[in-house]
């Protein structure tokens, strides 16, 4: 008998080892603004050995320069939808239709893209051990016209980055899935932030600004106005299953 206790144990501690080390992975793509304009992926992928379960996600991505760039990136407003690609993650199932998030400005014009969905029966969808393909959205930026059109680089962040199970999530970016008894929890995540290379494009110091370039900063300024006090609409918009955002801080099971 002591054989066989010695091996459920090792079995049992396998077990455990391996529900522990899944992990939802965020991945934002890559791209070179050679023409003024590009559009990454953002894909959800599973690190780990075990499925894991979604249900619903929100999130915040953040444009931030990378040393002392002396342009200026922005996300373009409105932002492509998702829903209709075979890849995205609730596709067929969403509850966000027609609209996944809002561009906002928080530092610099148009910097912010906050967002989420859920599935429209709240169900779970499955993420496979070791799958990297299911598209969370994607992500359109410019160059905004009235700053310098020089050499620069800027990253696309997810805000936080990442966050364990147990921590608590930021107001915005959540990821969770609902147990046997329809309780939601979050999910560990981590993320890797996208790079925009801007090369040398034509334009520099002294150009005149367009008038359109003046009116897109004007009415930028008043979205950005409306969107500082517009969160909580957003949330109430995005959310409207009762207890979708008050999860028990567990884990993924």
């Amino acid at each position: 008998m002591k054989p066989r206790i010695q091996l459920l144990a090792v079995l049992m501690t396998l077990a455990i080892t391996t529900r522990g080390s899944a992990e939802l992975v965020v991945t934002i793509g890559n791209a070179n603004l050679a023409n003024g304009q590009a559009t990454v992926d953002v894909t959800l992928g599973n690190n780990g050995t075990v499925p894991l379960s979604l249900d619903q996600f929100g999130f915040e991505f953040q444009i931030v320069p990378v040393g002392n760039a002396p342009a200026e990136l922005s996300f373009v407003n409105p932002q492509p939808q998702p829903f209709a690609d075979p890849a995205y993650v609730f596709y067929g199932n969403s509850l966000a239709t027609p609209t996944l998030g809002a561009v906002m400005t928080t530092g610099t014009l148009n910097d912010t893209y906050l967002g989420g969905d859920a599935t429209a029966d709240g169900s779970n969808v499955t993420i496979p051990a070791g799958s990297s393909s299911f598209l969370l959205t994607q992500l359109t930026v410019s160059l905004n016209g009235l700053y310098l059109k020089t050499p620069g680089m800027f990253q696309i962040v997810l805000t936080p980055s990442s966050l364990a199970a147990s921590g608590s999530p930021s107001a915005d970016t959540f990821f969770q899935y609902a147990d046997s008894q329809g309780n939601e929890h979050y999910l560990d995540y981590t993320s890797n932030a996208g790079t925009i290379t801007i090369p040398t494009i034509a334009g520099g110091p002294g150009s005149v600004p367009e008038p359109s370039s003046l009116a897109m900063v004007a009415a930028g300024t008043v979205f950005g106005l409306l969107a500082r006090g517009g969160r909580s609409w957003l949330a109430a918009a995005r959310w409207p299953r009762g207890a979708m955002r008050d999860p028990e801080p567990l884990g993924f099971e």
